[in-house]
Parts: C-alpha cells; structure tokens; sequence
C-alpha cells in the first residue's frame, strides 16, 4: 500500500496581503462586478468568507480579496478541513433592517455581475482531467462555452480596440467586433456583433445597416 504523503503544516496567515490570487481563475470577473463588490464592502462591510488552500493561494473570492486589499480591511482565519459550515454572523446588523437587507441583494447581485467564465481556463482544467465540467454544466452550456472560446474576434480575427464600454464605464475594457451564429423567428442566420468584454454588452445587426438591437452574450447565444 502506498505511503500516504505527508503534508506540510498549513502556512499561518495573518494579513489579506499573504494571501496568494488564483493566476488560474476560471471566472475572468468584469468591471461593473469589481465596481459592485467595492461599493458593497465600502457600505456593508464584509459578509460572505473567502476560502484559501493551506498554503494561502486563494481558492473563492479573488475578487473579493482585491477589493478588500484596496479598502484596507483586516482578516480573521478560521481553520477548517471541510466539516463544518463556517457562518459568518454579523453583531452590527439584523435582516429586517435596511442595511440587512441591502447585504442580501448587494450579495447575489455582485455574484451575478462578476461572473465571467474564461473558456480557456475551463478547457485546460478539462484537459488535465481536474475538473469534470460536466458535473456542474449541461451539455448546451458546454456548447455555448466552448463555441465562445473558438469564436469570433471577428471575420479577419482582430480584435477592434476602442475607448472605454459606454455601459460598465470600465478602465481598459474593449470592445470587439464578432460573429455568431442565432436563431430568430426568420431561421439560423448570421449576425455581427460589436460589444464589451467586461460587462457583456453587444450590439447586434443581422442585417448590416438595417437594424441594431442590444444584446447580452450572458442571456444566451
């Protein structure tokens, strides 16, 4: 039977400055997500925890982290193998208060606007087999992703680099032209697209010089 190995002893850890971001994170995370965890920590403090591995490197809460570094906010550890739920419980707030309650949409909705999935990330860990994508996306939703990664920086494939997303307002964020294959009432067809990175935004015509509509990549491609 083989020796089991032996680990090192888990790194003490006292200062968010420690701590060690996810070089590999698979969520890219956009400007108006960063925007709207900064907002929630400056006015609510922090609520969720964040989880590290033993030896500080950050497993959830990358953005977290960032944000909470720039606002200069302290840390307590709690150390667990996994067997207990870590709650988080807040002296200074009650739910039915508005500030409760500001917390809980404040929450969900960063989540949902920093979330961004990096294909290549995703197809890498596929790759190496340390994540089994199936287990947490359908197969049309592996499509979508996968269709993203081989898709479309446009039709000679540059990007197009432009000022700054009219919507997130995001420093750096750019806007690339793209095509996709969609489905309308009419039939499959094609559409190009101009939009951001960051927030997800893209204009869409069907029909070059005919119509333009906005189009959110996240509501479905």
């Amino acid at each position: 039977m083989p020796k089991r190995k032996q680990q090192a002893p888990a790194r003490e850890l006292h200062e968010l400055a420690e701590l060690e971001l996810d070089s590999a994170n698979p969520n890219r995370g956009t400007v108006r997500g960063r925007k709207a965890v900064e907002q929630s920590l400056r006015r609510l403090g922090a609520g969720r925890s964040v989880v590290v591995d033993r030896a500080g490197k950050v497993i959830a809460g990358n953005k977290t982290v960032e944000k909470a570094r720039e606002l200069g906010l302290g840390m307590k550890v709690v150390q667990t193998e996994g067997h207990e739920l870590v709650v988080v419980q807040r002296l200074d707030l009650e739910l039915e208060d508005a500030r409760g309650r500001e917390l809980a949409v404040a929450d969900n909705r960063a989540g949902e606007l920093g979330l961004s999935w990096d294909a290549e990330v995703l197809a890498a860990l596929e790759a190496r087999e340390e994540v089994v994508l199936a287990e947490y996306f359908t197969d049309a939703e592996l499509r979508a992703l996968m269709a993203r990664r081989e898709s479309v920086t446009g039709a000679s494939g540059q990007s197009v680099d432009v000022a700054s997303c009219p919507f997130c307002a995001g420093e750096g964020s750019r806007w690339q032209e793209r095509v996709a294959v969609k489905r309308s009432p009419d039939g499959w067809g094609m559409a190009s697209a101009t939009g951001c990175q960051e927030c997800g935004i893209y204009f869409v015509s069907r029909r070059p010089g005919v119509s333009t509509r906005k189009w959110n990549r996240r509501d479905g491609e």
